[in-house]
């Protein structure tokens, strides 16, 4: 499921900076997300609808090899579930996740090329801030 979502090219455009990635590359980033959760509490949440149980996206935390070291908050929709707000429920979420888990500090990547995220990381942004004061 994973790698469907990271396939389809909604997500990818974003997500992988355009670029296809391989089954090998998901089932690297599953691994580290349930060691992630076992180590730091957490990783990786698969995001359903509540309704029909259909899988919309993902998001949660993962350490990306030749970043920088803490795990970094990722997030995807499918497009069809994009543009509702989803996004911004979804990194709350995980930021409040995070907290809980001890985090003091929430990283995430600012995409240069897709307006819908940057709106959504100045979200996280300033609920991060706000939930630090």
């Amino acid at each position: 499921m994973f790698h469907t979502l990271v396939a389809d090219p909604h997500v990818y455009r974003y997500l992988m900076d355009g670029q296809v990635t391989p089954q090998t590359w998901c089932a690297e980033r599953i691994a580290g997300s349930e060691a992630l959760f076992l180590t730091r509490g957490v990783g990786l949440w698969l995001a359903r609808d509540r309704e029909s149980g259909e899988t919309m996206g993902f998001c949660g935390f993962l350490e990306i090899p030749g970043s920088i070291a803490e795990p970094q908050l990722v997030y995807a929709l499918a497009e069809r579930h994009a543009g509702r707000g989803l996004a911004t429920e979804m990194a709350k979420a995980c930021v409040a996740a995070a907290r809980a888990a001890g985090f003091t500090d929430i990283c995430a990547r600012r995409p240069t090329s897709a307006d819908a995220r940057q709106r959504t990381f100045r979200c996280r942004s300033n609920q991060a801030a706000a939930s630090a004061k």
